[in-house]
């Protein structure tokens, strides 16, 4: 089954899901303007899926894309937010993880900056954001880390199907 399939599924089965555009702008406003954009999504567990529009300039686009409102985008990144694998709440929700930092070299950078320049390097306009919120705790099916690993377990088989901005974990893929 295709990856796009598989966030299908997912987006079918969790009945509180979304979507939000993110688009591009200058940098300093990044975070108030991705803030601004996914005020809809929830500080809950769950899972995100970030495309890029243009499939053909991102790496497996051949396995990837997808048709959303008329358009082709490629799935680019897949995420998870609010819980470890054995299960227990890490506090920060989807929203929370969407507005925060991701590490660049030894620092952190806030992930709206690090988005925004992807879209100026890659000549985009926006990235699309679909979400599912897989809580509350102690729910059926919430454990959105099992979910998580099971797609960077799928990529590892299958390396022609991850996303260009996932890494592959474990010490040999820090530098992917």
């Amino acid at each position: 089954m295709p990856v796009k399939n598989l966030v299908q599924a997912l987006i079918a089965f969790y009945p509180i899901n979304g979507y939000f555009k993110f688009d591009i702008g200058p940098i300093e406003t990044a975070p108030a303007r991705l803030n601004a954009a996914s005020y809809l999504v929830p500080n809950t567990p769950g899972l995100y899926f970030i495309y890029g529009p243009n499939p053909g300039i991102w790496q497996n686009s051949q396995r990837l894309t997808e048709g959303i409102n008329g358009e082709n985008y490629c799935l680019i990144n897949v995420g998870k937010a609010g819980m470890d694998l054995n299960g227990q709440d890490n506090t920060q929700g989807i929203h929370g993880r969407i507005n925060n930092v991701g590490k660049v070299g030894n620092g952190y950078i806030k992930r709206s900056k690090i988005w925004t320049k992807q879209m100026l390097e890659k000549g985009v306009n926006n990235f699309l954001f679909k979400w599912v919120q897989t809580g509350p705790i102690g729910g059926p099916f919430n454990n959105c880390a099992i979910i998580e690993n099971s797609f960077y377990e799928l990529w590892r088989a299958i390396p022609e199907i991850k996303p260009e901005q996932n890494r592959i974990r474990g010490r040999a893929g820090r530098a992917n």
